[in-house]
């Protein structure tokens, strides 16, 4: 991997993890979720939602100074709670798939929510044209890794 890309892959991790650790409560009508537009809005006071000012700063300063990375943004419910770097800019990333959904599906895994045993087949899915049997067989967890050949 080259030095460019683990940074960002970090970074786009740590921003998806980002919530919990920087959550104290949650109420108002900002932690109400939206789906971004053209534009995206921005939480006014992240310390009226719960979230510690503080160590959001901390997390800019750890992508800027440990992770080398060029941006940071931290997004809940569709609103960005947080943004350092450049994050207007378009960034050339490769191969963050797997990081990213691991980050997103990893707890969902955890709180029993999604089985990486189930297979196409026992969830109904299929596609046109149809999948074959060994397509069928394939579980989520094959898919999550790419490695079932659906």
């Amino acid at each position: 991997m080259n030095g460019l890309k683990k940074p960002l892959i970090a970074a786009a991790v740590a921003a998806i993890l980002a919530g919990p650790v920087f959550a104290e409560k949650r109420s108002s009508s900002e932690s109400a979720p939206v789906f971004p537009g053209p534009t995206w809005e921005t939480i006014a006071n992240p310390a009226a939602i719960g979230y510690s000012p503080e160590k959001l700063a901390a997390a800019g300063r750890f992508a800027a100074e440990r992770l080398k990375t060029d941006a940071l943004m931290i997004v809940v419910n569709g609103r960005i709670l947080y943004q350092w770097g450049a994050v207007d800019k378009k960034f050339f990333v490769h191969s963050v798939r797997k990081s990213v959904l691991s980050a997103l599906i990893g707890p969902q895994v955890k709180a029993g929510r999604i089985a990486l045993d189930r297979t196409m087949k026992d969830l109904g899915i299929d596609d046109e044209p149809p999948l074959s049997e060994r397509e069928k067989s394939a579980t989520v967890g094959d898919c999550l890794k790419a490695r079932s050949g659906v």
